[in-house]
């Protein structure tokens, strides 16, 4: 349960939160779809983050939600 958020921390306030001492940009829609699929799934919001994080530098441009979870389980699976 370590992995769980501060109580009354919104999604926001956390895709926003710095990883590993870097600020986050601003989440579009589809990355913070992305990454809540991937903590359902079982993955600690850190790890969800930073892997749709790669993913989304992988697939350059506009990505879609399906597209960013496919290629952050790749990430993950790495």
């Amino acid at each position: 349960m370590k992995d769980k958020a501060p109580e009354g921390a919104s999604l926001a306030t956390i895709l926003d939160a710095p990883v590993d001492g870097v600020a986050a940009p601003a989440s579009p829609a589809p990355m913070r779809d992305a990454v809540s699929a991937l903590v359902n799934l079982g993955y600690p919001q850190a790890q969800a983050t930073s892997a749709v994080s790669a993913a989304a530098k992988t697939l350059e441009g506009a990505a879609s939600t399906e597209q960013l979870i496919r290629q952050g389980l790749k990430e993950l699976a790495r």
